[in-house]
């Protein structure tokens, strides 16, 4: 007897289960059982089952809030996706496992519209964090892409080693957020010695960093005014180039206060950061909504990705983090392999940014950052993507079938 689709009406149910997984082997589902047990769902929903069964099953009943689906035994990931999205509701949140373990795989099916992809075999810990990223997701409200734009983050970014690339990435984002997007973006740089987004921009950064820091009794609305510098009518740089013999000290409590009142005045605060004051001002990090680390694929930077993600992890667990790899497909002597990179560091590397020379030489040359210098560069448009992402907007689907595909993606309206 042959399985017939359901009626639209029937698709249209509101008795929707809050999440289901098909799963192929007996050590994930005990790992989602026990996840889910924890919030209180349905355990009787982790059923035994490939992509197919997923399918046929879907096509008979409403599909749930999330779905969990293993991709293991999927010769055709592309079709079978395809295959599932036309049984499945739009505003379905999906999280896929599976056993590639490779960023272009990876980079294709987020792109498509689902929320995660996780390597098997999944820790209770990995599985975690990534249906709570998933209620999240459905829980913020959609409304235009305007107000997504203008939602007050505040985000910082990091390189896990010098000459990564970190202000240029930084500044770029800043521009497109500000000019681009219509934010208005406040950008900090606490490098206070060699800090070079000013300088990105042409700036003479003045004097405004240190007394705010220095007299954080001073901190107002007015004083913020005076001290920042505007580099277009949406983005203020607020930095300091002090003199070397005489290091300025930061109070953590004077710059906690300083992004307080920056975070009043502005919808994105962006801030480049050494990892140094992270390390030594870990409470900064519970002011954060994002943080972009940014590195490169040496052994070394691989070492030191793995350092920086256990100490934020122990600090905090309420910020998303994002992974950056800066200067793709620039050949240096100790480069790992993405693959190999990722495997080392145990998650997946979010955005490559392709090594841009020509267009880096160019931006230095006017005065400008790399996305308003050359905004059609490869690199400038992964850039970005980054800040769409940080703007709470979803990165552009590559094809038409991802674009269909992308329903599944959708938000709750409140």
């Amino acid at each position: 007897m042959r399985l017939a689709l359901v009626s639209e009406s029937e698709k249209n149910s509101s008795d929707r289960q809050a999440f289901s997984a098909y799963l192929t082997d007996s050590e994930s589902a005990e790992t989602v059982k026990q996840v889910v047990e924890e919030r209180a769902w349905n355990k009787d929903q982790v059923h035994s089952g490939d992509m197919a069964e997923a399918i046929r099953s879907l096509s008979l009943m409403p599909s749930p809030e999330i779905l969990i689906i293993d991709l293991s035994n999927s010769l055709h990931v592309s079709d079978d996706m395809d295959a599932l999205a036309e049984v499945c509701q739009p505003g379905t949140t999906v999280i896929a496992l599976g056993t590639v373990n490779d960023v272009a795989f990876y980079r294709d099916l987020i792109a498509s519209g689902i929320q995660d992809y996780l390597v098997k075999p999944v820790s209770v810990t990995v599985l975690k964090d990534a249906i709570h990223c998933a209620v999240s997701a459905r829980e913020m409200p959609v409304d235009t892409i305007e107000s997504a734009a203008k939602s007050r983050r505040n985000v910082a970014f990091v390189g896990v080693r010098g000459g990564v690339g970190t202000s240029l990435i930084v500044t770029s984002c800043a521009h497109i957020l500000s000019k681009t997007m219509g934010c208005t973006v406040a950008l900090l740089d606490l490098d206070f010695e060699f800090g070079t987004t000013s300088l990105i921009f042409d700036l003479e950064p003045g004097r405004g960093l240190k007394e705010a820091l220095e007299n954080p009794g001073r901190l107002d609305d007015l004083f913020i005014k005076r001290a920042i510098v505007k580099q277009n009518d949406n983005l203020s740089v607020l930095g300091a180039e002090n003199a070397i013999a005489e290091p300025l000290q930061a109070d953590p409590q004077a710059l906690n206060q300083l992004i307080h009142v920056l975070d009043e005045q502005y919808e994105i605060v962006v801030i480049d950061t050494p990892k140094v004051m992270i390390c030594s001002n870990p409470e900064l990090l519970n002011l954060l909504d994002d943080l972009i680390l940014v590195t490169d694929l040496t052994l070394a930077a691989a070492r030191d990705t793995i350092r920086l993600l256990a100490f934020i992890k122990k600090h905090t667990k309420n910020i998303r983090i994002t992974l950056v790899v800066n200067k793709d497909g620039l050949s240096s002597a100790g480069e790992v392999d993405p693959k190999d990179f990722e495997a080392s560091i145990e998650r997946p590397i979010d955005i490559l940014i392709p090594y841009e020379a020509k267009g880096t030489v160019i931006a230095a040359k006017r005065g400008q950052a790399l996305a308003e210098a050359k905004p059609k560069v490869k690199a400038s448009l992964r850039i970005a993507d980054l800040a769409q992402r940080l703007a709470g907007l979803p990165e552009k689907a590559k094809t038409k079938k991802a674009s269909f595909w992308a329903t599944f993606g959708g938000r709750k309206n409140k």
